[in-house]
């Protein structure tokens, strides 16, 4: 005789403890996300704990693997080999740190034909350098938080914070795109005729400290990201010895009077958002770029330092004050 399940409910309750615990074992374990980073800066490493950081917080813990291999060569070749060993390691995303390394990750993944998504953090301007076709709309695979160009606004702050200065020297390399492009923008800015701004080309740090000592008062040494110069700090410690104020602009606020800049850590954790959406199944091609926040930082030690004076009402006005 057959017994119909639905008129034995202990039968019944049985079989659905017996599927449940069934399905549970059929369960795949959660899958291993693989990030490949690549970086030629030792000081944008803040940005991968922030972007490790936000994925911790969004839930990334053993299912996450970084590939990182420390500070690259700026060589954009080498770079290009460090985007291979990762996509052969199997990085499921590429994690970009400046512009150099995220060119040779676009030259790379087109050289294999490969569609690994890319998202950058820091990188001043990818549209110019041939990476998205739009901010809003990159359709190229790359995205990420870039530090909006606002060199202008830079100026602006360095005549207000400092209005002794009557020149601003700026040293910058010949061979790198950040730099060349950062001040074929200053040059371009309308600049009052009290103030002259005096834009170097050097090879090494010690071409830039040899033209630094023949300066005339009332200057001011405008520091740049130029990563073929390397660190800067030797540069800027020996301007402020000299009694030369340093305005740093996207430079970090240890050696600098003031500095106009982004928080590269803030930065990653922000990439690391677009990354989860990704990661979620989002197109990158359709992921929008967005912008860091620029802050004001002022250093009252260093102001001690080069001797300069600093009016309160700025620092009522900055994010942060060194003291």
């Amino acid at each position: 005789m057959t017994i119909p399940i639905s008129s034995n409910p202990r039968l019944l309750s049985s079989l659905i403890i017996l599927l449940v615990i069934w399905l549970s074992g059929c369960q795949q374990a959660p899958n291993q996300v693989t990030i490949g980073v690549v970086n030629y800066l030792t000081p944008l490493e803040p940005a991968l704990e922030g972007l490790q950081a936000g994925l911790i917080e969004q839930g990334f813990t053993t299912d996450l693997e970084i590939l990182y291999a420390g500070v690259q060569s700026q060589d954009l070749e080498q770079l290009q080999k460090e985007v291979y060993r990762l996509l052969d390691l199997g990085a499921d995303l590429l994690f970009t740190m400046g512009t150099v390394p995220t060119v040779a990750a676009r030259n790379a993944l087109e050289h294999t034909g490969q569609s690994v998504p890319v998202v950058f953090a820091p990188l001043i301007d990818p549209v110019g350098a041939g990476l998205i076709t739009s901010l809003a709309e990159p359709s190229t695979g790359i995205t990420g938080v870039h530090n909006a160009n606002l060199i202008d606004k830079a100026m602006e702050w360095l005549q207000l914070i400092i209005p002794q200065t009557e020149s601003v020297v700026v040293y910058y390399h010949l061979k790198d795109t950040v730099s060349v492009g950062l001040i074929r923008d200053l040059q371009a800015l309308p600049i009052a005729d009290t103030l002259t701004i005096d834009a170097i080309a050097v090879a090494t740090p010690e071409q830039a400290l040899d033209h630094l000592q023949r300066q005339p008062p009332h200057t001011t040494l405008l520091v740049i990201p130029t990563p073929r110069l390397g660190n800067q700090r030797t540069i800027q410690r020996f301007a402020l010895g000299m009694g030369i104020p340093v305005f740093g602009y996207n430079a970090p606020i240890e050696d600098t009077v003031v500095s106009y800049t982004v928080d590269w850590f803030d930065q990653g954790r922000q990439a690391s958002y677009l990354v989860s959406r990704i990661l979620a199944g989002a197109d990158s091609r359709n992921v929008s770029v967005e912008s860091a926040e620029s802050r004001l930082l002022i250093n009252l030690a260093n102001a001690r330092i080069s001797q300069t004076s600093i009016d309160y009402r700025w620092l009522a006005l900055a994010h942060e004050v060194v003291r």
